[in-house]
């Protein structure tokens, strides 16, 4: 009988080749992993009964995903998004370098309240509609976006899955992301709006000009100030949580349901546009890491880790946010946080290394280093999809070269912030 230990290590590794091959849905990859995980594990008796799998489920992180999707499907529906986006290219004045860098920042800005996901289906939408107009370069322009998308991840516990995670694991909140974050949020936004500028260098067909209507995007102006005010509400009851009282998945599902009950939206259609699957691959995926603890895994990786982290000195929150950041690239950073964020707490536990600056490290590096592929992130799938759809064919070899500088310039950027400020 094949040992314990190695058996689950075989399901991890027949979970990263199905991630990485793509010969299923990332969904479905999970869950066949999760599958492999409860059957051994009572086989195993590693458990005993249903609740104890489901034990390993963090239901606070997936209530609180669930609700911000349902909340945000709403706010899109009521037209905010697309009349911030339309009155700054109103604003600019068609002035071509000024749109780019607007769009540029309007990307990280909504990434930082609703996903990279969302972000870039608004930004990228916007841009496609503007730029078919102005007869813009949109394989450049939407290659940028892409490029900055997911930097606004990193702002708020709300801003990505990665960031939830550890929002959730450490009962870090709004303040503590801001303090931490926001400065290196800042310094990568400028830097790579800077960079992007450069290296594009955007233009605009001669005499080619646009009529732009922000209030075109609102159907009805009595929903879009109450998703509006929702909106506003919900935010500042995330900031202020801790003042308040109430836990991050039930200021969630609050705002969800008044959006819902004041939308005039038909909520099953709400409910099937919810990201389901992003739900359940996190669902089984902390299942797997459950199995993988339990089986003495994790105790396994993280010795390894802690070793070669420990040999790195004041290096290791570096050189764990470079793992991250690799790993990331090529496996989707959900479970590359989990599995990290767990034998961080384990090599922690040393004494030898502090968590902080390792937990932050693990979010810098799946963050960055997502995009580097284009299948890393899925807000680049979504890009690569629009590009596709325009006519502007993007092959992975392109992508990478095109987004590698870049990368490398987040890598080094974050890497001097945590080796200075953490």
């Amino acid at each position: 009988m094949m040992p314990t230990l190695d058996l689950f290590l075989l399901i991890f590794a027949l979970v990263v080749i199905l991630l990485l091959t793509e010969r299923y849905h990332r969904c479905v990859a999970a869950m066949i992993g999760a599958f492999l995980v409860v059957v051994f594990s009572f086989e195993r008796h590693l458990v005993e009964s249903g609740v104890e799998v489901l034990e390993a489920i963090d239901m606070e992180t997936l209530g609180f995903i669930v609700g911000i999707m349902m909340l945000c499907e709403g706010l899109a529906r009521s037209g905010l998004f697309e009349f911030i986006g339309l009155s700054i290219a109103k604003a600019t004045g068609g002035r071509v370098t000024l749109m780019m860098a607007s769009f540029m920042l309007m990307t990280v800005l909504l990434t930082a309240f609703v996903g990279n996901i969302t972000a870039m289906i608004i930004v990228g939408s916007l841009t496609i509609a503007i730029g078919e107009q102005l007869k813009l370069d949109l394989k450049r322009w939407l290659l940028a976006e892409a490029i900055i998308v997911d930097v606004g991840g990193l702002a708020f516990p709300i801003s990505s899955i990665p960031s939830l995670i550890i929002a959730s694991k450490t009962g870090w909140g709004f303040q503590e992301f801001i303090r931490t974050t926001l400065p290196l949020v800042l310094a990568l936004t400028l830097l790579t709006v800077a960079a992007a500028l450069k290296a594009f260098k955007p233009r605009k067909a001669a005499g080619a000009e646009v009529e732009i209507d922000p209030w075109s995007a609102v159907e009805d102006r009595r929903v879009f100030y109450r998703a509006t005010l929702i909106f506003a509400s919900v935010m500042l009851l995330l900031v202020f949580k801790d003042r308040v009282g109430l836990s991050l998945e039930l200021i969630a599902f609050g705002g969800a349901v008044l959006m819902l009950a004041l939308s005039g939206e038909d909520p099953d259609s709400i409910f099937r546009n919810v990201d389901w699957s992003s739900v359940f691959f996190l669902a089984s995926f902390y299942i797997i890491v459950g199995g993988m603890e339990k089986a003495g895994v994790m105790g396994l990786l993280a010795s390894a880790t802690s070793k070669a982290l420990m040999m790195a000195g004041r290096l290791a929150a570096v050189a764990s946010m470079l793992v991250c950041a690799i790993a990331s690239a090529f496996i989707d950073n959900i479970p590359v946080t989990l599995l990290l964020l767990s034998m961080s707490e384990r090599i922690a536990q040393t004494g030898a290394i502090a968590i902080e600056p390792l937990t932050w490290s693990i979010l810098f590096g799946a963050i960055t280093g997502g995009k580097l592929t284009s299948f890393g992130s899925p807000s680049t799938i979504v890009a690569m999809g629009m590009l596709k759809r325009v006519g502007a064919k993007v092959t992975a070899g392109e992508y990478m070269k095109t987004v590698a500088p870049f990368t490398l310039l987040h890598l080094l950027v974050s890497s001097a912030y945590t080796l200075l400020f953490l």
